[in-house]
Parts: C-alpha cells; sequence; structure tokens
C-alpha cells in the first residue's frame, strides 16, 4: 500500500476571511459516499492426485524343517530250531536256502497345494492434514492534511 498522499489543495482559502474554499470540497477526487473497496487473500486449498509410494508385493518360499514319524515294515528271518526225528542223512553236502526279505523303503515326495489366498486390495483412508499460508489484507488508512 502505498503512503504517498493525494496531491490536494489545501481545504483552507489562503484570503483573510479564512473560510474553505469551495473548489477543493466540489473537487471530484472527494465525494460524499464514495466507495472503497478493501481486499482480502482467503486460502483455498487444491487438491491433485499424486504418486506417494510404491508397494512391492513378492513371494518367497521359506524353507523349515519339519519331521515326520511313520510305521515302516521289514522283514525279518526267523529260525526255530526243533528236535530231529532221528533218521540218517544220506548226503554230506551243506545246503543253503536264500530268502528274500522285504522293507519298505520311504522317500519324502512333495506335493503343492493352495493353503492360502491372498487378495491384495487398496482402500482410501480420510486423514486430517494441517496446512498454512500466509494472507494478506487491505487496511484503510487516513491521514489528515494539515495547512
Amino acid at each position: 500500500m502505498s503512503s504517498e498522499r493525494p496531491n490536494l489543495p489545501s481545504p483552507i482559502d489562503s484570503g483573510a476571511n479564512g473560510l474553505y474554499d469551495e473548489t477543493v470540497l466540489t473537487s471530484p477526487d472527494v465525494i460524499d459516499g464514495q466507495r472503497i473497496h478493501l481486499h482480502a487473500e482467503r486460502l483455498h486449498v487444491v487438491k491433485h492426485r499424486v504418486r506417494d509410494r510404491l508397494a512391492v508385493v513378492t513371494r518367497r518360499a521359506v524353507s523349515v524343517r519339519r519331521m515326520i514319524e511313520v510305521d515302516v515294515l521289514h522283514e525279518e528271518l526267523t529260525i526255530d530250531y526243533a528236535t530231529g526225528d532221528g533218521s540218517v542223512m544220506l548226503d554230506e553236502d551243506t545246503e543253503s536256502i536264500v530268502v528274500l526279505l522285504r522293507a519298505e523303503d520311504v522317500e519324502i515326495v512333495k506335493h503343492v497345494r493352495v493353503v492360502e489366498e491372498v487378495r491384495l486390495t487398496t482402500r482410501r483412508v480420510l486423514e486430517q492434514k494441517r496446512l498454512s499460508g500466509a494472507v494478506r489484507h487491505e487496511t484503510l488508512e487516513v491521514d489528515t492534511i494539515s495547512p
């Protein structure tokens, strides 16, 4: 705001009678009821969607050692001795008997199955933000002009 004073003639006549100068009172610069508009700034918020951050979702395999107890079958050879009937053996050759013994062999077989389903969505969250800004406004200053 300028602090310059308008260049107005003195309202007092320089004559000896001390009356007001009629030309000053009827000057178009001073009009009774003239309105002056005073302005002020107001804060207004304008919102824009901007890229805020990225969320990266990654699947990764995590190894964990698990113990499983399993019943396993195997065959064992049993030999039962009994008293002989007293008969005479004619052949002196030793005879070998081969017995095939079986056992269950175990191996771990992994099967992949769906245990969880994850759904990714976004949601809007309303939060309060405090903004501040300097605002200006006009005031009216009245200066009196002395002769």
